[in-house]
């Protein structure tokens, strides 16, 4: 049975002595009374309860979706508990409703009251914060004393009608949430939203730039800025810049991504930047260049051509080293005579796609010692175990050989001269993605000469 922090507590009165906890589906599980002595604690996604002063003692344990919600539900109990405990203080009578005329003070003065144990029980305080301890901006918040020496009191922004739970000790925001919008903060969270956002969600130290989002989460020291965003969860020591992406996840990734600037509608693509996600990307057809980033271990790409002679670049880079990405690019549909040239983040060609590999997939794989893609092979499906060329020297002297298709194995490449296997390495060399150069060190050719190539 699965719960949620923000409404496994049924709203109550504020002369409430019993708490009722629901289920996400609003359905009553049991009745908490605030007069008993209840324990409270929080062991990994699990909130536990223990009803002590029952006999036998009761314990409910409340499951919920991760530790952050777990935590979360903790501090709204507390705080509820706290709330209401004042109805205990007088049996059998009707407690006092808080004064309806507030007493305007700045935060030191609430402070110095609430050390002292100088505060009014039950009492509202209007507190300007003068001195932007809590990061307001001299911003008013009428705040309900629930003790004379209450450290962490309740109220509402009056400006701003965002609802906050103050911790006077370390001069924090312990709970911050706008209701209608239902964006909450948990810790020494900072939000920024706007009217479009309907829910945000940010604990321990994370701080969030919201415009238009409808999902938001971020956890841990996480830092968000997102523009036009859908559904993003971050986890982590993460510092994260979005935009316009519908469905992102980031876990564990402690690296600043902010000048990365992610364009992403569901998948991959905009005019001049796509961006590899985990699985197969949507076909793109561009006659613009293109940069491909990695952020997940394995990407397809496929450019599914329907135009001819299209002539692009495409760049391959990883901004998130622990990524380690695997890209794999295909060349397929019905247009003839586009060429793809792949380079790497420094500009290195790295492999030329065209005809004569189509419907081949090229890999290339991140090298984290060098920070650069390389081109790794070609998958050519349906082909044999070899490929044999056969040519001869359009002019004496030629060094340069220009192979059908690439070597998906350059090592084991053979070249023979007249019937005689050359040396690879000594005699000749490849360089990718289909060119070999012969070195002339004891024969020069001629066009006589018969040229035969054993490609794997």
């Amino acid at each position: 049975m699965s719960y949620t922090s923000s409404n496994f507590i049924k709203t109550y009165q504020i002369s409430d002595r019993v708490i009722q906890i629901q289920n996400s589906l609003s359905q009553k599980i049991f009745s908490l009374n605030v007069c008993n002595e209840n324990k409270i604690y929080v062991s990994n996604n699990l909130l536990v309860v223990v009803l002590e002063d029952n006999s036998p003692v009761k314990q409910y344990t409340l499951d919920f979706s991760s530790n952050v919600e777990a935590n979360a539900a903790l501090l709204s109990l507390k705080s509820a508990l706290d709330t209401l405990k004042v109805n205990c203080s007088t049996p059998g009578t009707t407690p006092p409703s808080p004064s309806s005329t507030p007493i305007v003070i700045t935060y030191l003065q609430y402070k110095a009251s609430q050390q002292t144990g100088g505060l009014i029980a039950l009492q509202w305080y209007d507190v300007s914060d003068t001195t932007n301890l809590l990061g307001y901006n001299s911003a008013t918040i009428r705040l309900l004393a629930k003790s004379i020496d209450d450290f962490e009191p309740s109220g509402i922004i009056i400006s701003t009608k965002e609802l906050v739970v103050i911790n006077t000790l370390d001069d924090t925001t312990q709970r911050y949430e706008f209701a209608t919008q239902k964006i909450l903060g948990l810790n020494k969270s900072k939000i920024v939203y706007d009217a479009n956002s309907n829910y945000i969600k940010a604990a321990n130290n994370s701080t969030i730039t919201s415009t238009s989002s409808t999902h938001i989460e971020a956890s841990e020291n996480s830092t968000l800025i997102v523009s036009g965003c859908n559904n993003v969860k971050v986890f982590g020591a993460t510092n994260v810049t979005l935009s316009n992406a519908t469905n992102i996840t980031i876990d564990n990734i402690q690296q600043d991504l902010s000048s990365i600037g992610f364009n992403l509608v569901s998948i991959t693509l905009n005019p001049t930047n796509s961006i590899g996600k985990d699985g197969r990307g949507s076909n793109v057809n561009k006659s613009s260049d293109l940069s491909f980033i990695s952020y997940k271990d394995f990407i397809d790409q496929v450019f599914n051509y329907t135009t001819s002679n299209n002539t692009i670049i495409v760049t391959l880079d990883n901004k998130i080293t622990q990524a380690n990405g695997t890209f794999r690019i295909k060349y397929t549909g019905s247009g003839s005579g586009n060429t793809l040239t792949v380079q790497d983040s420094e500009g290195n060609v790295l492999y030329q796609i065209n005809d004569t590999v189509k419907e081949c997939w090229a890999v290339f794989k991140y090298n984290p010692l060098t920070s650069l893609f390389e081109f790794i092979n070609l998958d050519l499906p349906g082909t044999s175990n070899h490929t044999v060329y056969q040519t001869t020297p359009a002019s004496d002297g030629q060094t340069s050989f220009t192979l059908p298709v690439p070597a998906t194995i350059p090592a084991e490449l053979e070249m023979f001269v007249n019937g005689n296997k050359v040396k690879f390495g000594p005699d000749f060399t490849y360089a990718s993605p289909n060119v070999v150069t012969f070195k002339n060190r004891l024969y020069s050719l001629a066009t006589t000469d018969e040229i035969e190539f054993n490609i794997y």
